[in-house]
């Protein structure tokens, strides 16, 4: 029984002048409702928009970029960094472009998915390696 009572929620985060700092669960909501920065980038391609916000949910992922819209719709991805999380949103805004752009163009579904595909796992690299990719897409 003594465990139940022992539980300690992993802690939240907030984001302090730049950066991430625990906190209680009333502060980050506080922090999550009324900040306006804690967008990292917004961009609109046609009927499509990647967000990369600041979510501080747990230490793990502290932002988080997401594609609405499209056919890469709830695509997601979560970083430590606000650093990589805009690298990441660059990367994403760069590889979706070309895939609207393929769609645009009336190509073949093949052809479309083979390049959903490939930017998939590219960006599923990225995630593992940010510091390589930091380097050659910075803004």
């Amino acid at each position: 029984m003594g465990n139940i009572l022992e539980f300690k929620p992993e802690p939240f985060f907030h984001e302090i002048n730049g950066e991430m700092k625990p906190c209680t669960f009333n502060e980050w909501s506080i922090w999550f409702q009324k900040t306006d920065n804690r967008t990292v980038g917004k961009t609109d391609l046609d009927d499509t928009s990647v967000s990369s916000v600041a979510i501080g949910t747990s230490k793990a992922c502290l932002y988080e970029t997401m594609i609405f819209g499209g056919v890469m719709d709830g695509y997601c991805q979560r970083t430590k960094t606000r650093e990589e999380c805009q690298v990441q949103h660059n990367l994403i805004v760069k590889h979706y472009a070309k895939i609207a752009k393929l769609t645009a163009s009336k190509a073949s579904w093949r052809r479309v998915k083979k390049h959903i595909i490939s930017d998939y796992f590219f960006l599923f690299q990225v995630a593992f390696q940010p510091s390589f990719y930091r380097q050659k897409y910075s803004a």
